[in-house]
Formats: C-alpha cells, structure tokens, sequence
C-alpha cells in the first residue's frame, strides 16, 4: 500500500475515533468525517462503500493491535491455552474504552464474531494444518467466544477474579484440546 493512501486511511480513521467517541455509527455524516480528516469525499470513496464498511476497517485494525499487545504472542501452543486465554483478556481490558466506544450500539457478539476470525487467523497461520479440522475450529469458536463473552459481560466482577475463574476454565477444557487426534500427531 502507497504511503498516500495509508495517510488517508489514517487520517479517515482517526476521524472516525472522533466522531466515534461521540455519536452512534447511524449519526456519523460522510461530509463531517472528510472535513475531520481533511480529505474530500473522493478520497473517502476510493477507500471504502459508505461509513459500515470504515467502521469494519476500524474494528479489524482494533482488533489486531489488540492481539499485537499480547505478550508472547508467538509462543502461543496448545499446550498453554490458560495462560493464553489469560494474556487475551488482559489485553482486552487494556483497550476496553477503545471497544466499548466502537461497539456500543451494536451487539456484543459482533465484537465476538470479529475476534473469533482474528484468533483463528494467528492461530492457523502458526498451525496451517488445523485450518479445516472441524473439531478444532468448533472448540477454538467455544472458547475465544466464551471467554469473551462472559469477561465482557461482566465488568463488576474485578479483573483478578474474572482471570482467576477464566484461568481455571480453561484448565478444565484442556484435555479436550488434547484429545483432538489430528493435533496430537501433527503437533
């Protein structure tokens, strides 16, 4: 990608966090977001169809630099799913203004739905061979869903004891990660 068409892209999404962080996705005029991003409507139409689809470049990028700030990220196995799930919720938590603000008039499973296809991606990128395991992508969906769904909608609950009760979870679902025949041969 040019670096004239990153710069427009960030300067779009940057105005989109702007206005994002004020009105709901439905509010957020294409002219207003140009003139906050100092480009013209042609350039905004170049880019993307109409503002759903900038809200999903934005989603996607949130998305990613959420899983980037995962430690370890790269050391993920299957060996370590707890301590894995653990490091995905943190970093959750660190970005949870920045999601709450782009997902507040949308269902949270929208988010969940997002994250699943991330997660699936950095895993099956180190694991190309369990792309099509169906066993695999449904406990993976079970478990990136779970988790998310259950820390997102409980935010009372404080952060430890969220972490603690994930943690444990996940400990309990590992021998059904480790029964997955395809994982344990080519693994």
């Amino acid at each position: 990608m040019g670096r004239r068409i990153e710069k427009s892209k960030k300067a779009l999404r940057a105005a989109f966090w702007q206005l994002r962080a004020k009105k709901s996705l439905q509010d957020i005029k294409i002219s207003e977001l140009c003139q906050a991003a100092e480009v013209n409507k042609t350039t905004f139409y170049a880019h993307y169809q109409n503002i759903y689809e900038l809200s999903e470049d934005v989603e996607k990028h949130l998305l990613y630099q959420v899983i980037s700030d995962i430690p370890r990220n790269q050391d993920y196995t299957f060996e370590n799913t707890a301590s894995y799930t653990l490091e995905i919720t943190r970093a959750f938590e660190r970005h949870r203004e920045e999601l709450t603000i782009l997902f507040r008039d949308r269902d949270v499973s929208h988010l969940g739905a997002y994250l699943e296809q991330v997660m699936k991606t950095v895993i099956f990128t180190k694991h190309p061979h369990l792309k099509n395991n169906v066993e695999m992508n449904f406990v993976l969906s079970y478990c990136i869903h779970g988790a998310f769904n259950a820390s997102m909608s409980n935010p009372d609950i404080p952060l430890e004891t969220r972490l603690k009760i994930l943690e444990t979870i996940t400990q309990v679902l590992q021998p059904v990660m480790n029964q997955i025949q395809p994982l344990r041969s080519e693994l």
